[in-house]
């Protein structure tokens, strides 16, 4: 199991919408966005996840979310574990959202 420890910046919704060309309805996303120190470089980091209330109240706290590698062409690119944080337990979270440092 990976972890991206980083300060929680935003936990926001995108608005969603219709597209023009086709009509199809673009359902609302919520997501993270955490500010990681990659190399001495501050980096953003998006992270798309089921429900982005419960973390409204860490913003601005360090935290640990799990997180699963994919990779497409060479660089990796991280998307949010759901299913790694549910085997976790609340003894391991000391929270049901995430590992606050």
């Amino acid at each position: 199991m990976f972890f991206i420890r980083g300060t929680l910046r935003n936990a926001a919704q995108t608005s969603g919408g219709v597209n023009r060309q086709t009509g199809e309805v673009r359902k609302p996303s919520s997501y993270l966005q955490v500010e990681i120190n990659s190399g001495g470089r501050l980096d953003i980091l998006t992270l798309y996840v089921p429900d982005h209330r419960p973390y409204l109240e860490k913003v601005g706290q360090v935290v640990n979310l799990p997180v699963r590698p994919w990779a497409k062409g060479a660089i990796v690119n991280f998307a949010f574990d759901a299913d790694a944080l549910a085997s976790l337990s609340e003894k391991e979270t000391k929270s049901p959202v995430a590992r606050v440092a």
